[in-house]
């Protein structure tokens, strides 16, 4: 846990910062009097910051003057190298540890951009992160002490599921679990505009398609068994299930899923060149 004499900086205020933030305070992992948040434009965070009262502003010189023991970067990967030089010039004398979500920007930036043997934290979490069931992947440098992966490990399972990666694999855990919110989202879009065409409210579609994914996800952790043989179970012969899987199977729903994954991972490796 963080606190007053451990603060936290983050570097920008979007949705997976806010959804960070809600997931700390949510769970207790930081005090608010122990967080501040800089963001060019304060008023994306001013919601979240009246309801728990912590710190905001518009530039880092407003928290110079703090000691912080950790630094998270959420801000877009175009920019990283223009906020590096005012984290350095500001906080380098505390010598905290550097995190960040930017996708796609490698560890070795942050390095040449910053102190000397700064701790270099690289993390991928997601949005469901705001609602307490995130999933992180983390991958650090030489400089990170079992401490700072303590406290990476902390923060991220604040919020969800945590995993330690090798930096390389950041590109596919990117085009798998960062993006793959979007891909579901998506699906539960077409579900519920199915089951409206077909005579269902609103309402009801959206219960039943969220409810339904939830439960699919939930029994899927719950059980050992392979993912192949849970979706088995649920297909009788000749059954309503099988007739539908048919559809998917045929439109070669596989084959546009690896796409889907390539696609972003290709352009996190394109970020990252």
């Amino acid at each position: 846990m963080l606190d007053t004499q451990h603060p936290l900086l983050v570097i920008g205020g979007g949705n997976m910062a806010q959804a960070m933030i809600s997931g700390w305070l949510n769970s207790g992992f930081i005090t608010a009097e122990a967080l501040c948040v800089v963001d060019r434009h304060p008023e994306c965070i001013e919601a979240m910051q009246k309801q728990w009262g912590f710190a905001v502003a518009d530039a880092m010189d407003a928290f110079k003057d703090r000691a912080f023991a950790m630094v998270m970067l959420a801000v877009k990967p175009q920019i990283v190298s223009q906020v590096l030089p005012e984290l350095t010039e500001h906080f380098a004398s505390a010598n905290p540890l550097i995190t960040s979500v930017a996708a796609g920007v490698p560890i070795a930036v942050y390095e040449k951009g910053s102190w000397p043997d700064a701790a270099v934290c690289r993390i991928m979490p997601n949005t469901p992160a705001a609602v307490g069931e995130g999933m992180s992947m983390a991958a650090y440098n030489a400089h990170c002490t079992e401490a700072h992966k303590s406290l990476v490990q902390s923060a991220c399972e604040s919020f969800g599921a945590y995993t330690q990666v090798d930096e390389d694999d950041l590109h596919t855990g990117t085009a798998v679990a960062g993006s793959g919110p979007a891909y579901i989202f998506y699906l539960m879009e077409q579900l519920i505009s199915c089951a409206m065409s077909e005579g269902l409210d609103e309402a009801q579609a959206r219960l039943l398609v969220t409810q339904t994914v939830k439960g699919a996800a939930s029994f899927a952790q719950a059980s050992d068994l392979p993912i192949s043989q849970l979706r088995k179970n649920v297909t009788s012969p000749n059954g309503t299930t099988q007739a539908g899987l048919e559809q998917l199977m045929c439109a070669d729903l596989e084959q546009i899923l690896q796409r889907t994954i390539r696609a972003a991972k290709t352009r996190s490796e394109e970020l990252a060149a």
